[in-house]
């Protein structure tokens, strides 16, 4: 009796020891910003011009990305785009090019209809997101308004517009993301309601398509069912598959997410990579190094734990800034997994990167 007590107590000692090494070896890794780039709130070239009130932001009509050591800015109140480098004189701006001294600047006139997201590849051609706001010819979808994809040149000439087929022909309805991997191929994740499609261009051609709404994903507990719902599709940027997060009901009430991987080079669903009970982690970005981040979301701390394609963590990280301070704050990454913040204030944007 002594010796099966004294080898339950060894035990209990392991155990704790495991659990206060794996507690201390999780703790969260702070992250410290450092600032970039100030975009001044204006119509002067280098600038955005921001949709504000006294209190708030009343519009997002911008969008600001990262490409490589760039900051690529689309303005749809001035209808233009801005290609950043190091400091606020663009080297490039397509768009209306009006009263812009055209000796001092690059530039490309463009008329664009409303601007969405904005991509760029390694050779510096630019996509962008143009919305249809008006179209008699391609009518609204519900809320969801038509969009088709513009490709420029590095000197900002239009070379292509794509739609779903990668002709001018069809237009997308809402796009929710589009990105280009590191072989210049365009991924665009659309979708209609709950209907989600994927789309892969190659110089403007499409050479793979799949309708996600042909999946089912349903759980049986006990008597139960549980119904699922994709609610976000993400790209790698150097894989042939997509990170797909699927929302379980049970009676419109959430019980929990699962992450899967989606092949495109055979159409298949791979085993879940990862399940999340804690209903306030969702997923955020997949990396080039395969890795995957989700965040949550508490006041003025965000958390974010990262995994790796087999489900492993591999680290907590954490963010602390007021949102309340300014009118708007977003937090987007850069392809290699670079975590950057914007935030907004009367005079203009910020860009920070947290490392």
């Amino acid at each position: 009796m002594k010796k099966i007590k004294k080898i339950f107590t060894a035990f209990i000692l392991i155990v704790l020891t495991i659990t206060l090494m794996s507690c201390a070896g999780w703790g969260v890794n702070n992250l410290s910003p450092t600032e970039m780039m100030f975009i001044e709130n204006g119509t002067e070239p280098g600038n955005v011009k921001l949709a504000l009130d006294d209190y708030a932001i009343t519009e997002v009509s911008f969008e600001i990305s990262m490409h490589k050591n760039k900051i690529i800015t689309t303005d749809d109140n001035l209808k233009r785009i801005q290609i950043l480098s190091g400091n606020s004189k663009p080297e490039l701006i397509i768009g209306n090019v009006k009263n812009i001294d055209t000796k001092e600047y690059n530039v490309s006139n463009f008329n664009f209809s409303s601007i969405g997201l904005c991509s760029m590849d390694s050779s510096d051609r630019i996509y962008v997101q143009n919305r249809l706001l008006q179209s008699n010819d391609y009518p609204r979808e519900g809320s969801f308004i038509p969009s088709f994809i513009l490709m420029f040149d590095k000197t900002g000439k239009l070379l292509s517009t794509i739609g779903q087929r990668g002709t001018a022909d069809l237009p997308f309805s809402y796009i929710d993301s589009m990105t280009v991997d590191e072989k210049n191929r365009l991924l665009v994740v659309s979708r209609s309601f709950d209907n989600w499609n994927i789309y892969r261009f190659t110089d403007g051609r499409r050479d793979y398509f799949f309708d996600l709404g042909t999946l089912t994903f349903n759980e049986t507990h006990g008597k139960d069912v549980y119904t699922g719902r994709i609610e976000e599709v993400l790209s790698y940027p150097n894989r042939d598959s997509v990170v797909i997060s699927v929302a379980y009901y049970f009676e419109n009430r959430l019980k929990h997410r699962k992450v899967y991987d989606w092949s495109l080079n055979n159409n298949k669903l791979g085993p879940p990579i990862i399940e999340i009970q804690n209903l306030k982690n969702s997923l955020f970005a997949v990396t080039s190094d395969k890795n995957i981040y989700f965040w949550n979301v508490d006041g003025k701390k965000i958390r974010f734990f990262v995994i790796n394609a087999n489900g492993t963590t591999l680290d907590n990280l954490g963010m602390n800034f007021d949102v309340e301070k300014y009118y708007y704050s977003k937090i987007f990454t850069g392809k290699n997994g670079e975590i950057y913040s914007l935030h907004i204030d009367k005079k203009g944007t910020t860009i920070y990167k947290w490392t």
